[in-house]
């Protein structure tokens, strides 16, 4: 992969590849490079065969290869799958939860909650004893984070 690098052959057949993601800020690797976040323009791509590969938390990555043509645009524009996991809340008394700072459910609660893959801020609220937590947690495909508290 070649996009206008000092020292790179002048005469080598070039073309152009246009990367957009939903949502956007997709990491984006060029045959095993990292280079930029989606959107971007990548111009004076060497011709050929490149693969690439998208990263975004809380989307599963997306591989795919894509064949530049010499003065040619490729356009991809690529919807990104999101992944869940799960909370399980072992909280006593009531408290309202909110997940980064949008409501997410009132406990005690039986059922975990399902959630997006990815860094989170719990906020733990009991307005009636003055309770109030923030916890920063990672929630994984496929996983269960457990939150105890005896609220106080």
């Amino acid at each position: 992969f070649t996009q206008s690098d000092p020292g790179a052959n002048i005469d080598a057949a070039m073309g152009s590849l246009f990367i957009s993601t939903s949502p956007e800020g997709a990491q984006i690797y060029i045959d095993g490079k990292y280079y930029a976040a989606s959107p971007k323009v990548f111009s004076h791509i060497e011709a050929g065969q490149h693969r690439v590969l998208l990263k975004r938390e809380g989307y599963k990555d997306l591989s795919f290869t894509v064949d530049v043509a010499e003065q040619g645009l490729i356009e991809k524009k690529i919807e990104l799958t999101p992944i869940f996991g799960y909370i399980s809340f072992k909280v006593v008394p009531t408290a309202k939860i909110y997940l980064d700072g949008n409501f997410l459910v009132e406990v005690p609660i039986v059922e975990p909650s399902k959630v997006q893959a990815g860094k989170h801020t719990l906020t733990i609220v009991n307005e009636s004893i003055g309770y109030k937590e923030d916890i920063d947690i990672l929630v994984k495909e496929g996983e269960t984070v457990v939150v105890e508290r005896k609220l106080k």
